[in-house]
């Protein structure tokens, strides 16, 4: 995060130590207003599935606060989805396309 403060009258009435808290009150009061995001952390799983199996995955994928990010491609072995997880819910995910799959697609995880 950034905080830029903007000075528009030129003078120096203010001192350099006035201007210091004026400038560092500014930005205090612009840093406890702003909104909070959590830092969320994120795999991105490359997952060869059975073509009978991607709708169930995709279904799946949403409950975990998961995205499909693309569809790479058909292939004779069926279908190459980009799956972005949080990392907290890595394991949840995997175990739901195993099930979903019985066992028969291909996961591979890498950080992003």
């Amino acid at each position: 995060m950034a905080v830029v403060v903007s000075r528009w009258f030129g003078g120096v009435l203010l001192g350099a130590g006035g201007l210091v808290r004026a400038y560092g009150g500014t930005a205090s009061a612009c840093l406890h207003a702003a909104d909070r995001q959590p830092i969320i952390s994120y795999a991105v799983l490359s997952v060869t599935c059975a073509f009978a199996d991607e709708a169930r995955i995709r279904t799946g994928v949403g409950a975990f606060t998961a995205a499909l990010a693309e569809t790479n491609g058909f292939t004779a072995e069926g279908v190459q989805l980009q799956i972005k997880v949080p990392c907290e819910r890595l394991d949840d995910v995997i175990r739901m396309i195993t099930d979903v799959s019985r066992g028969q697609a291909k996961v591979q995880k890498s950080p992003v």
